[in-house]
């Protein structure tokens, strides 16, 4: 307690914040649960820039069975205004699973990131575990295969960039 103020902070029983209220963000919730995937995050807290605490955003973040993250999607209360795009990662893939690029030594390692908006970058990786090429396309133009960015990289035995 502060003066007037008073703010709220509670755990679960393994020590994950749950439930925080604060007078100058509102009141924020998380609930954890467990399926076939992993671990299964919504938080609900107060949307940005609102006057309104009735404004809300949900955030709900998927993981695998190790702890990666998966998914990651949002929702806003009342339907109106910009929501951030949903996000996806994929990890351990050992053939592209978009462009015929070729992926080296990705087990372990993140090897596509997208958008619900199609925006997509894939990377590989070399022994070292450095990266050795990305795609990158933007939005409306992905899969055309004349505005896709892509980059190789080249290392030396010590990991250090040469070109």
């Amino acid at each position: 307690t502060q003066g007037a103020q008073q703010r709220i902070f509670k755990t679960d029983s393994l020590g994950r914040t749950i439930y925080t209220s604060e007078p100058e963000r509102g009141v924020t919730t998380v609930a954890y649960s467990y399926n076939s995937t992993g671990l299964h995050t919504v938080r609900t807290r107060p949307r940005a820039n609102q006057t309104s605490a009735s404004v809300y955003t949900t955030t709900t973040t998927q993981t695998d069975s190790i702890g990666r993250t998966i998914s990651v999607s949002y929702a806003n209360s009342d339907g109106q205004g910009y929501v951030t795009p949903s996000k996806s990662f994929t990890y351990d893939t050992l053939s592209s699973p978009a462009w015929s690029v070729p992926l080296g030594y990705s087990h372990g390692r993140l090897v596509l990131a997208s958008t619900a908006s199609a925006s997509t970058q894939i990377g590989g990786y070399d022994a070292l575990g450095d990266a050795g090429n990305t795609v990158q396309c933007l939005p409306d133009w992905c899969g055309q295969s004349s505005h896709d960015v892509r980059r190789w990289y080249q290392y030396d035995l010590r990991g250090q960039l040469t070109q």
